[in-house]
C-alpha cells in the first residue's frame, strides 16, 4: 500500500495503512499474552506480567533507536547521492536559485536573505526528496519480506 509514495503525500493516502497497522497490532497483543502468561501459576501472574512488559518496552525502545539510526544513516547516504548536482556551477542549479530568489524578492526579502533562503529551500528540497527515497525503498523492502515469509509458508505446507 505504501510502496508507491511521492512528494504529494496527504494525510489521507495514510489513513488505511496506519488502520490496519493498528487493528493488526492489537489483534496481535492478546494472543501474545496469553502465550507468555497461560502456563503459570495465579500467583506468578504478576509478577511474571511486570517483568513481560519492561522487556517489551525495553525490546520496542531499542528497536526504535536502532531504526531511527538506521534510518539517519541512509537518509544521509541517499542526500550525499542527490548533492552531486546541486552545485553553484550546474545552470538548472543557477536557474532555480535565481528563480527562488525573484520570489522571495518579491514577498520583500532584500539580496542576501533571499538567497540564504533560496539556498535553504533547495536544502529542504533535498532532505525530503532524500527522505522519500528511503522511505520508499523501506516499504518495497518490506513488502518483499512479507512475500518470502509468505511464500515459504504456502511452500512449506505443500
Amino acid at each position: 500500500m505504501l510502496a508507491h509514495l511521492s512528494l504529494d503525500l496527504t494525510p489521507w493516502v495514510l489513513f488505511w495503512p496506519l488502520f490496519f497497522s493498528g487493528v493488526s497490532i492489537a489483534f496481535m497483543f492478546v494472543p501474545l499474552n496469553t502465550l507468555a502468561l497461560g502456563a503459570l501459576k495465579p500467583e506468578q501472574i504478576g509478577i511474571a506480567s511486570g517483568i513481560f512488559n519492561l522487556m517489551r518496552n525495553v525490546g520496542g525502545s531499542v528497536g526504535i533507536s536502532m531504526v531511527t539510526t538506521l534510518v539517519a544513516r541512509t537518509a544521509q547516504e541517499h542526500q550525499t547521492t542527490l548533492v552531486v548536482d546541486l552545485t553553484p556551477y550546474d545552470t538548472t542549479y543557477q536557474s532555480s536559485i535565481q528563480s527562488m530568489m525573484r520570489a522571495f524578492a518579491g514577498h520583500g526579502a532584500v539580496p542576501f536573505t533571499a538567497h540564504r533562503l533560496a539556498v535553504g529551500s533547495m536544502y529542504h528540497t533535498l532532505l525530503t526528496q532524500a527522505i522519500c527515497w528511503l522511505t520508499s525503498i523501506i516499504f518495497a523492502g518490506s513488502r518483499c519480506c512479507a512475500s518470502r515469509v509468505w511464500w515459504r509458508r504456502c511452500c512449506s505446507s505443500m
